[in-house]
């Protein structure tokens, strides 16, 4: 059985084991590089590559196939409300959602995501998204190209930790409640709510350095673990009001007793660590659970990301212009067919010519039925050149837009449309003064787009921000194609959600 390198990639530090992938198996080697060349931007990818390459051959961690295990602190998790669309559209609108909901531009990200299961056809779709920079990942993968290794995955800690409990103590992680997993590596410690099966937050967090006599406190050593316990049930508690968590599940090597304490008195009865002697890899040592959680098959999608090859629309190859070529081809050869037979009996001319005058009008007729359709493929062409951008389409916007220190909106959604109208854009957010808003009508009205006003309503859920509003707004295709931008006077042109 192939043999596959697990890499754990920390900020200071890189963790590997070499085992096979696959449910059950032996730990071949393990070991760990204290540097943080590998991380580091500064020092070249080559140089970090081959110190990389060099530890991997003393410390016997010898095989070509890589998983790169990365932790929860290097990606953005965000929990998106879709409308319900075909599977295949899921990548593309997933993108655009995630360009509203962060600053930087979409091309410096590599986006993945897990779909939710929909409890009805009528409900929005729930989609758990992960973010990471693209800088990141090729950092990575250059790293290892230098070092001589076939990356095969990137993923992430909580997920590979949620594969090990399905694989151990949890087969049913989440299924039929919220459940927590606490997976702690020394003072380093990851909190991961998984529900329907899937992960749906992750947070990670630092203790404080173990308590001296008479300088630092338990509590004071718990307290950024207690501060990120309960900002994690409150997060709980917006997406399921009423549910509370009962059961939790503690990864640790070396079990730490204040950690445990805090645990039990949270969770009455409610505790169940990982028993290391059910691990399905023999000779492995503790600490390892996140790597040893990435060589185990995934039983579905529901626990599965991959920076190196995330969800991506597949693209339906365009036969359009191959038919209409092989119809054309047809067309000539039967045409030339016809012209031969012309030669061949030139002696019989007139019966020839009456002959092959019958053929061509046979053909003729053929054309002129395929005329409607070959018609049709050049209307579905200028529509298909119609088509807009949606990215392209909120950049438009967004230079219209007033910066963060007037308004700001909750939310905001596109639906692109064919003929005069390219897209409609609906939103919500709040605003210093009605004055605002109304400025925000005026210069979209200015610039040619079709306002719905509304009259914004006071908001006392936000005292800096205290109006709010419904922005409605029709882009027509004539001002994606030409009309110049007037852009409004701000500070800041660059509209954020709050």
């Amino acid at each position: 059985m192939a043999e596959v390198l697990a890499l754990e990639w920390l900020p200071d530090r890189l963790r590997g084991l070499v085992a096979p992938e696959a449910d059950r198996g032996a730990v071949r080697a393990a070991a760990q590089l204290d540097s943080p060349d590998h991380a580091d931007p500064q020092v070249p990818a080559a140089q970090a590559g081959e110190s990389l390459r060099v530890w991997l051959q003393q410390s016997g961690l010898t095989a070509s196939d890589t998983v790169v295990v990365l932790p929860r602190e290097t990606v953005v998790l965000r929990r998106l409300k879709l409308p319900q669309v075909p599977v295949d559209e899921l990548p593309d609108l997933v993108r655009f959602q995630a360009a509203t909901r962060t600053a930087s531009s979409i091309d410096s990200l590599v986006i993945d995501f897990i779909p939710m299961p929909a409890l009805s056809p009528d409900q929005e779709l729930d989609v758990i998204c992960f973010t990471l920079g693209i800088d990141e990942v090729n950092r990575i993968k250059a790293v290892c190209d230098a070092a001589k290794l076939d990356l095969k995955r990137i993923t992430i800690s909580p997920l590979t930790i949620g594969e090990l409990l399905r694989h151990t103590i949890a087969s049913g992680l989440g299924l039929e409640q919220p459940e927590l997993v606490v997976f702690q590596q020394g003072d380093r410690i990851e909190l991961s709510i998984f529900d329907f099966g899937s992960l749906i937050f992750g947070n990670a967090t630092q203790l404080a350095p173990a308590p001296d006599e008479g300088t630092q406190s338990t509590a004071d050593r718990l307290k950024p673990f207690k501060s990120d316990l309960a900002r994690t049930l409150i997060a709980l508690g917006q997406t399921h009001p009423g549910v509370e968590l009962t059961r939790c599940y503690y990864v640790c090597g070396a079990a730490d007793p204040d950690v445990r304490a805090e645990l039990d008195q949270r969770f009455p009865n409610g505790v169940q660590a990982l028993d290391y002697s059910q691990l399905p890899f023999t000779g492995s040592p503790a600490g390892d659970e996140a790597l040893l959680g990435s060589l185990l098959p995934a039983r579905d999608d529901r626990l599965k990301i991959d920076f190196l090859n995330p969800r991506k629309k597949k693209e339906v190859p365009d036969r359009r212009k191959w038919y209409i070529g092989v119809a054309a081809g047809i067309g000539l050869m039967a045409i030339a067919m016809a012209y031969s037979v012309y030669y061949a009996k030139r002696s019989n001319l007139e019966m020839s010519i009456e002959t092959l005058r019958s053929e061509v009008a046979g053909k003729e007729q053929a054309l002129r039925v395929g005329k409607p359709k070959a018609d049709a493929y050049a209307r579905l062409d200028r529509w298909q050149e119609s088509n807009s951008d949606p990215i392209e389409l909120w950049n438009q916007l967004r230079s219209l837009l007033t910066g963060t220190d007037r308004i700001y909106f909750r939310d905001m959604k596109i639906v692109p449309k064919s003929g005069e109208v390219a897209a409609t854009f609906t939103g919500n957010g709040n605003a210093k003064t009605s004055a605002d808003v109304y400025q925000l009508y005026q210069t979209l009205s200015d610039n040619g787009y079709r306002v719905t006003p509304s009259t914004p309503t006071q908001d006392s859920n936000d005292p800096d921000y205290p109006w709010k509003f419904t922005l409605g707004v029709d882009m027509f295709r004539r001002e994606v194609a030409s009309r110049p931008i007037t852009a409004p006077q701000a500070s800041n042109p660059t509209l954020t959600s709050r």
